[in-house]
C-alpha cells in the first residue's frame, strides 16, 4: 500500500521489510550475543538493529562510498544472521 501511493507520489519507497527479511525469514540476530538482537518487541529496533536498519537504506540510497563509511553497514555473516520463517 504505502509503495504503490509513494510511487504514485513520485517519492522513493525504501521497504524496512524487504532489507530485514527474505524468502527463508527475517533476521532477529546480527552475532551471537544477547546485545546482537534486531528487535526489542514486534514493532521497535533495538539499536544494533536500527544502526543496522539505517545503513542498509543508506547504501540503497547512496551505494558509494556510503558502505565504506560504517562497520554496520555490512550484512552479518550468514551463521551471524539468526532468521525466523516469515
Amino acid at each position: 500500500m504505502m509503495e504503490s501511493f509513494s510511487k504514485g507520489a513520485g517519492i522513493e519507497y525504501i521497504s524496512a521489510r524487504q532489507l530485514l527479511c527474505d524468502e527463508a525469514g527475517c533476521l532477529t540476530r546480527l552475532g551471537p550475543s544477547a546485545s546482537d538482537v534486531v528487535t526489542t518487541d514486534m514493532v521497535h529496533l533495538s539499536e544494533r538493529g536500527a544502526k543496522f536498519l539505517v545503513a542498509a537504506i543508506g547504501r540503497t540510497l547512496l551505494p558509494e562510498p556510503y558502505g565504506q563509511l560504517s562497520n554496520e553497514s555490512k550484512a552479518p555473516p550468514a551463521e551471524a544472521g539468526k532468521r525466523v520463517p516469515n
